[in-house]
């Protein structure tokens, strides 16, 4: 509703409502309208907004109270008590980016609640005096952060806001910008009304919002984020989401222009990806947190990562993690049953290691075989390769018979010597034997290990 449609309703400037003299009409919606208003007692400008459903009441030139159909007083009186729930749920919250609700009262045969007044313009005025321009990351992000924080503390309550869109973001100036209204009763009393265009939101409401018996979570709102961003950043509006279903289920084509490559030369390519993932129009395959949306559009990445590219580094670093990532990223990616398939592996051998696997074929023992050549550099083979357990034990029983020989030399220099450990009997055939019996049985047994 325009202000001038909203004035055929409204108070009368220059009205009293309690303590309030009616100064201006801000605006309105189809379910209620907003006055620039002085309270008498604090001598301080406030906001205050009406309960005023067009489609079931209406108010006479002149005339405060307002009336309502016999037929639909039902609805009306049901809608009403949505209105004031709304106002509680903004009180509950004390956030520099969510407006602040003062108090709530009944007057008229309507309700109303008074909230914070500010200096500035909606972000719908804002965009509409400067159309067509495009805005730099630096400017959307001005613009937007503050109300991505507010909706962050609404999602943390448990709550969604359903209405975000630039008439109900607020530009204060020299603060932060502000989100101004929740779409609570708006949307609840279209839904009983099944009346659709209560509901929705021309081309930032998602597929969800459009069916009363659809689920709507986190992921609604952020369609409705991605929606705002993407005019910033085009100039225009996204497609209806509703339209967009119709065109790819005829012709498998989005309509929806695609950000990602034609602004690239503007914006990182995580920011771009970041909003057009928001704009999905299933909700799985949108960004599903408020806190991942925010880290997506700060992130500086300038390349563009195609689910080829992903998939040739997820091979190429063959972890469990790795085929984890590709698989949230493409749930249903042309390589999803070959991620799926290395993940049972991963989930049937804990201890598997793709690395270490790779490592193994590098090695001169891997390739010349257990031979008798092999058995002699096997410690270096596992001082350079022995990243597990197995690796550690063939270390410690390959190098016993190095160790024996070294023991065995210096027996045969301290006998020499008469040293304490010279009273062991030196002689070179024990010296020589005895390590290469060893050195041979720990090769044999290395042989069965690794075969085994």
């Amino acid at each position: 509703m325009s202000i001038e449609e909203s004035n055929i309703n409204a108070l009368p400037i220059g009205s009293q409502l309690l303590e309030f003299e009616i100064l201006e009409v801000l605006g309105g919606g189809g379910f209620g309208i907003a006055y620039k208003v002085l309270d008498t007692n604090l001598d301080k400008f406030m906001v205050i907004k009406e309960y005023m459903p067009n489609q079931f009441a209406s108010r006479s030139h002149k005339n405060t109270t307002i009336s309502c159909n016999p037929k639909d007083k039902d609805i009306f009186e049901w809608g009403m008590q949505r209105f004031l729930e709304e106002a509680k749920l903004l009180s509950k919250f004390d956030h520099i980016s969510i407006v602040k609700t003062h108090r709530v009262f009944k007057a008229n045969n309507t309700a109303y609640f008074v909230m914070e007044f500010y200096e500035g313009e909606t972000l719908e005025s804002y965009l509409s005096r400067h159309h067509p321009r495009q805005y730099t990351k630096d400017e959307i992000l001005f613009v937007m952060m503050p109300i991505i924080e507010g909706l962050k503390a609404v999602h943390e309550e448990g709550f969604l806001h359903r209405d975000i869109a630039p008439d109900n973001i607020f530009l204060r100036r020299n603060k932060p910008s502000i989100l101004i209204d929740f779409g609570a009763s708006r949307n609840a009393l279209g839904v009983k009304s099944q009346n659709i265009s209560a509901i929705v939101k021309q081309g930032y409401s998602p597929p969800e919002q459009y069916t009363s018996s659809s689920k709507q979570d986190a992921t609604t709102d952020l369609y409705a984020i991605s929606a705002v961003i993407f005019e910033m950043i085009t100039g225009k509006l996204p497609p209806e989401s509703t339209h967009r279903q119709t065109e790819m289920f005829n012709s498998e084509d989005d309509p929806i222009e695609d950000i990602v490559t034609n602004y690239k030369d503007r914006f990182e390519i995580s920011f771009l990806e970041t909003v057009a993932k928001g704009l999905s129009l299933r909700q799985k395959d949108r960004v599903q947190s408020i806190g991942e949306f925010q880290r997506g559009l700060v992130e500086e990445r300038t390349t563009i990562d195609t689910e080829q590219d992903i998939w040739t580094q997820t091979v190429l670093q063959d972890t469990k993690e790795g085929y984890i990532n590709y698989l949230s990223k493409y749930p249903n990616g042309k390589y999803r049953v070959l991620a799926n398939k290395k993940l049972d592996e991963y989930d049937d051998e804990d201890t598997y290691s793709a690395s270490e696997n790779i490592q193994e074929d590098k090695t001169p023992i891997q390739k010349k075989g257990w031979s008798w050549y092999g058995f002699f550099f096997a410690p270096y083979y596992y001082i350079g390769y022995g990243k597990n357990l197995i690796g550690i034990i063939f270390f410690i029983l390959t190098i016993i018979p190095y160790v024996g020989i070294i023991i065995a030399i210096i027996g045969g220099i301290n006998a020499k010597k008469d040293l304490p450990i010279g009273e062991i009997k030196f002689n070179w055939t024990n010296a020589l034997i005895y390590p290469l019996f060893l050195l041979l049985s720990m090769g044999l047994i290395l042989a069965i290990l690794k075969y085994n």
